[in-house]
């Protein structure tokens, strides 16, 4: 026989107010009591999902001799005001040529990991674009403290720049060296 469900909970980082927490749990079908199945887990972490709130749902399921406990994690999405978005180790470009080349179009940028490593590399190829082959760009979040609202940070380490030291060619010359370059 299948297990029944002893026990459901939602965990979440921050705070909702009560009327969202009630139309939160009012999705959630699965009840202590009731036989537990995973199609109906599905089912709730997909309708939870889709309410667009949150960046990812989960659920860890926990077997007890009353049951199956079942918790569901769900993480906020979280969104930086493009005024948020700042550089610091930048010498060779400025700020604001940076900010274009992130290509932002709207007045705030979702933040999760994957999307802060593309707009790192897109930083890194306008600094490949001047020689600096060898720039580090480190994205991290800066949690605003005070109220101040959190903010997207890029560490830049330029390095030096990729110069060539000398071009040599060889072969038959129908072209002299400095007509080639």
């Amino acid at each position: 026989g299948s297990a029944s469900v002893a026990s459901v909970s939602l965990q979440l980082d921050g705070a909702l107010d009560e009327a969202v927490m009630s139309e939160l749990k009012s999705l959630v079908s699965i009840r202590p009591g009731d036989k537990f199945t995973r199609r109906e887990l599905s089912r709730t972490l997909t309708l939870l999902y889709a309410t667009g709130r949150f960046s990812d749902v989960s659920a860890d399921i926990v077997q007890t001799d009353a049951g199956v406990e079942l918790t569901m994690s769900l993480i906020p999405r979280r969104f930086i005001p493009a005024s948020k978005i700042s550089f610091e180790g930048n010498k060779r470009l400025d700020s604001d040529r940076l900010f274009k080349a992130l290509k932002i179009t709207s007045s705030s940028v979702e933040y999760f990991q994957e999307n802060a490593e593309r707009m790192a590399a897109s930083l890194k190829d306008v600094y490949a674009r001047i020689g600096y082959n060898s720039v580090q760009v480190t994205p991290w979040l800066d949690e605003g403290k005070d109220g101040a609202g959190d903010g997207l940070v890029f560490t830049i380490e330029e390095g030096t720049p990729t110069r060539l030291k000398s071009i040599a060619f060889s072969g038959s010359p129908a072209f002299k060296p400095d007509e080639l370059i």
